[in-house]
């Protein structure tokens, strides 16, 4: 009877290990088809998107600019996640310009060595969240800007997947010209 016991345990060891990997296999087998990398761009994918590859990226590259013009000078960004409240950047504030390496999830491509620029046309900012993410964008003469961006899921994936998002400041029609 001990005998009997002994191998049906191990038939359903072998079972579960071979559905694992065949499992496995299909999971890695849709991650791993040809295709463009998705919108973060920076993997392989199947015709979906795929999933990404290539090591950390942000969830969100957000491009922000405005309707008219350049990006405005007191631009601010503000970003709300699961773990909290980010330091908001200010486009006029160098001391606002983190990196990963300071401790935020909120990242704006900045020359740190150059002061505030003059004339942008986007600033793109990475938001390394992990999930629904509010980003709230303010500048005078325009249209406070509050969006919540939900991660992008992919089949045959077990995580989200990086996006891009376009947010284009519209002018603030009480405010006057900016």
């Amino acid at each position: 009877m001990a005998s009997l016991a002994r191998r049906s345990l191990a038939l359903a060891s072998v079972l579960g290990v071979v559905a694992g990997a065949v499992l496995a296999g299909l999971g890695a087998a849709s991650c791993e088809e040809a295709g463009n990398g998705g919108a973060g761009g920076n993997g392989v994918g199947g015709a979906g998107g795929g999933c990404p590859g290539g090591g950390p990226a942000p969830l969100f590259t957000i491009h922000i600019e405005a309707s008219h013009g350049s990006v405005p000078a007191d631009t601010a960004v503000t970003v709300t996640w699961s773990a909290g409240l980010e330091p908001t950047f200010k486009l006029d504030d160098p001391s606002t310009w983190m990196t990963l390496e300071d401790g935020t999830n909120l990242v704006c491509r900045v020359a740190a060595d150059t002061g505030p620029p003059l004339d942008l046309a986007e600033l793109v900012c990475e938001a390394w969240t992990t999930g629904a993410t509010l980003v709230m964008v303010t500048a005078t003469g325009f249209v406070t800007h509050e969006e919540t961006l939900l991660p992008k899921l992919v089949d045959g994936c077990d995580h989200p997947v990086p996006s891009e998002v376009t947010i284009t400041l519209a002018t603030d029609p009480d405010a006057g010209a900016p």
